[in-house]
């Protein structure tokens, strides 16, 4: 009879934890990280920190569409920026040497839940300077040099 009580016991107990399990929501962790371009250049990913190299400080960020996954700039002001509009990274981003540094944050939408699960990215920018423009400048026409002796 006690064997039959503790399996009965041990039974209900297993049964209750696997339906809490079954009710922690694993929506959010299954979403991909976004794939982001700034003006059509692939930015590429290490951990949370998107790097890509602009020619302006103007820019246009775009993400490849996920559903249930809206993702936004933020600025340096903690202001969300949508990905539509044009970025001035002089006016909107943080800047260190030639690196704006905006953030991006990614709004993963449960199904069938209101509620939204925020992940948060880094942008680095690297602004292509007119000296780092110069050394892709080719020469196509050979010079003549007179050496006076």
């Amino acid at each position: 009879m006690k064997k039959s009580k503790f399996l009965k016991k041990s039974l209900a107990t297993l049964l209750a934890l696997m339906l809490v399990v079954a009710m922690i929501p694993v929506g959010a962790a299954a979403a991909d990280d976004p794939t982001v371009y700034v003006d059509n250049q692939l930015a590429t990913l290490s951990g949370t920190v998107y790097t890509v190299t602009a020619k302006s400080t103007e820019v246009t960020v775009t993400t490849v569409p996920q559903d249930g996954v809206t993702l936004v700039a933020v600025d340096k002001d903690q202001n969300e920026i949508a990905l539509a509009d044009s970025i001035k990274l002089t006016e909107k981003a943080k800047k260190n040497g030639d690196v704006y540094t905006l953030g991006l944050r990614a709004k993963v939408t449960q199904d069938g839940d209101d509620a939204t699960t925020d992940k948060d990215y880094t942008l680095n920018i690297t602004v292509e300077t007119a000296a780092q423009s110069l050394s892709l400048i080719h020469i196509s026409e050979p010079t003549r040099l007179d050496v006076i002796s």
